[in-house]
């Protein structure tokens, strides 16, 4: 069964610019929905969704003995994640989808991350599509190193909105304008960012230069605010 609970961090205003949660959830393969019981306003013109899963626990079995908890934060990569969406609500932001390890090595553990803000600035957090599957594990004396089938995931995050009127987002090279300039940015950065250097023209911050990116300098066109 997945339970999912939630811990208000802070003192939260409904409508204002700025919301933060602590959200934990724990798995056996189900699906999740989260609403926010807070939110924030509905008309600014850009949404900044930032959250890091700091806390990644595992229970695994072996030979029909159930093993665990183990901390398994450093099986996943990118478990902290920033992206943008345009105003006004409803909004949705970029889904993630952790898998690991890489194909085509046997799967251990995978779920999709789906994040959206509805018509009345609450943020929903949709856990799909989990599975579970082997891993190789040190479960000590008198095992030792063997594989293991994965039962349940916990999770922990920091997750927060901020809104806001000033950005300008669509300005891939700085000069307090988004023209040509920047459309032709982002068709010549066309396609997956690297892994370190850095993705101007990657204006949603999903690491992909693609339509998304084109439609955001399109509807920025002109002068910074």
């Amino acid at each position: 069964m997945l339970v999912l609970s939630t811990v208000l961090a802070g003192s939260l205003m409904t409508g204002g610019d700025y919301a933060q949660w602590v959200v934990d959830a724990q798995s056996a393969g189900q699906n999740v929905s989260w609403v926010s019981p807070t939110g924030v306003g509905q008309n600014y013109t850009f949404y900044e969704n930032y959250y890091d899963i700091y806390d990644i626990q595992a229970w695994v079995s072996y030979l029909g003995f159930e093993f665990g908890p183990f901390d398994v934060h450093d099986m996943l990569d990118d478990t902290d994640y920033d992206a943008l969406a345009f105003g006004p609500l409803p909004a949705s932001f970029p889904d993630r989808i952790f898998l690991t390890p890489d194909p085509p090595e046997a799967m251990t553990i995978q779920f999709d991350l789906l994040t959206y803000l509805d018509t009345d600035g609450h943020l929903h957090v949709d856990i799909e599509n989990v599975e579970m599957g082997t891993a190789e594990y040190d479960l000590g004396w008198p095992f030792g190193t063997v594989t293991v089938t994965m039962e349940e995931i916990y999770l922990a995050a920091n997750i927060s909105i901020t809104a806001s009127n000033d950005l300008c987002i669509g300005d891939t090279n700085d000069d307090g304008a988004v023209d040509t300039d920047d459309i032709l940015a982002v068709i010549s950065g066309w396609g997956e960012c690297p892994a370190v250097d850095p993705c101007p023209a990657d204006t949603n911050l999903d690491w992909y230069v693609n339509v998304s990116d084109l439609l955001w300098v399109i509807a920025q066109f002109g002068p910074c605010p």
